[in-house]
């Protein structure tokens, strides 16, 4: 009897502990699927042509705190399964070859040129924040957190962003979203880039009859040669579309150029790329305590235009350095025009340009935003405008120039000349300053052999004259130039 009984209580604890073991794992994977670490399990692909998975499911199930610390964001979008094309390296664009990897502290890509030379690339669509945090600070909260704000980006705007570039004339990437598999053709690169989705887009898309020069090109010879010019109402449209897009990212390493030569002076058409921020929500408490205290131009994509210059705090610089002879009539005529071009249903379309799967709702929900943000272009882009407006640089060069400044009924005309020895000089630069609205010109790098000639009244505006040798801190260009070259885009 006594032995029976040990028997039964033996089999007892023998379920006790398994049932206590199935538990513990069950809530193991709870556990883990609550902060984002259970991940899809690669399958084969072979003998098919596509594939559904989502762009990441990393932030689908972030846990309480995370989410409450970064809000709801694009959640939704992020882990929902999309069907794209598998991506065959040895037949796309009749077969590529990898020539090296890329990308930015977040962003990882694949270089690739075709039988043509046309330069290619796989950007991947999700982010990695792993580069951008401290070695005390890795696998904690606070890197599992900073890499949660990624769900704060819309992971296909580039997709949409491609169908309004083209409506308002833009040159940018036309991306297509792609399954990269594990295949053998990857070689090297093949343990670090398989099975992950990517953005396939020629890296460096060109108008006719124009080479590419990246933005450290443009810098040098623009300082080193006054005949080669910005067409600075181009560079003025694709900066709206960023405006009206919220895509608060434009920095100097987001563009390249086209150029090409007329009537003895070089041209560059600008090639704005990387549109990953466009379209970001930012929710949580967090996100918005961040954009108080240091970073305002993340206050995110909404319905309200204000705030332009907070949002364009990283190319400000930009701006001033490109869009530095463009006028107030000339901001209202081409906000005019892109406000034309982007109609209602051009806007649906871009929309219908992300995946099917995505749902109505958040379709509709970006589309009603862009309406409102173009809708209210007018008034804040021309309030952004007279906030640069107060102070404006005028640029030389390494070759000799005149500067000819001289009253006018509402301020100052500033007119720059290219003098090229035993020749007659030809005007680079014009513009009028009035006095509502400029407060400071420089005239940044002018040098002994340069003529200036100056008004013969006083006026209200402020000229200074900024030589070489004290010319850091009020050239723009160099100091985008030194930037590019401390992150390695150089």
């Amino acid at each position: 009897m006594l032995k029976e009984l040990n028997a039964n209580m033996n089999i007892r604890m023998f379920i006790r502990k398994k049932i206590f073991r199935c538990l513990l794992f069950i809530s193991c994977c709870i556990a883990q699927l609550l902060t984002g670490n259970i991940q899809c399990v690669s399958q084969s692909v072979q003998g098919f042509d596509s594939v559904s998975a989502p762009a990441s499911l990393k932030y689908k199930h972030p846990g309480i705190l995370i989410r409450i610390a970064n809000g709801k964001n694009y959640r939704n979008e992020w882990g929902q399964p999309v069907k794209m094309p598998l991506f065959d390296i040895t037949k796309e664009q009749g077969g590529l070859t990898i020539t090296k990897s890329g990308g930015g502290h977040q962003t990882k890509s694949l270089r690739m040129v075709s039988a043509d030379s046309t330069e290619w690339a796989l950007r991947s669509v999700d982010k990695s924040v792993s580069k951008l945090i401290p070695k005390l600070l890795k696998h904690t909260f606070i890197e599992r957190c900073a890499q949660d704000m990624i769900s704060a980006s819309y992971p296909y705007a580039c997709l949409s962003i491609a169908e309004l570039a083209r409506a308002s004339g833009i040159i940018t990437p036309e991306p297509k979203l792609v399954y990269l598999p594990n295949d053998t053709s990857l070689g090297q690169y093949r343990n670090d880039f398989a099975n992950e989705l990517y953005f396939f887009e020629q890296r460096h898309p060109l108008l006719p009859n124009t080479k590419s020069e990246d933005m450290k090109e443009v810098l040098e010879n623009i300082q080193k040669d006054n005949r080669k010019i910005v067409l600075q109402r181009a560079m003025l449209k694709a900066r709206l579309l960023d405006m009206i897009t919220g895509d608060w990212d434009r920095h100097q390493g987001q563009w390249h150029w086209c150029k090409y030569d007329s009537s003895g002076i070089t041209w560059y058409y600008p090639v704005p790329g990387d549109r990953d921020q466009a379209f970001f929500r930012a929710r949580g408490i967090l996100i918005k305590m961040i954009s108080l205290a240091a970073f305002p131009f993340l206050k995110g994509f909404k319905p309200d235009m204000s705030g332009l210059y907070q949002l364009n705090k990283t190319a400000r610089n930009v701006d001033r350095t490109f869009l530095n002879e463009l006028s107030a009539a000339e901001w209202d005529q081409a906000i005019e025009e892109i406000n034309r071009q982007l109609t209602d249903s051009i806007i649906a379309v871009a929309g219908n340009r992300m995946p099917a799967e995505i749902s109505q709702n958040s379709k509709e929900s970006i589309a009603s935003t862009l309406r409102k943000r173009r809708d209210g272009l007018p008034a804040a882009g021309m309030k952004y405008f007279k906030q640069l407006a107060k102070r404006a640089y005028v640029f030389g060069s390494e070759k000799a120039e005149c500067f000819e400044i001289k009253n006018v009924a509402n301020g100052l005309q500033v007119t720059v000349y290219a003098i090229t020895p035993g020749q007659d000089s030809s005007k680079i630069y014009q513009r009028v300053f009035t006095r509502r609205q400029t407060r400071r010109i420089y005239l940044v790098s002018v040098r002994g052999d340069d003529k200036l000639i100056l008004p013969s009244q006083k006026t209200n505006i402020s000229v200074r004259k900024i030589l070489p040798v004290n010319d850091h801190k009020y050239n723009l260009r160099r100091k985008m130039l030194e930037r590019l070259k401390a992150k390695g885009q150089a």
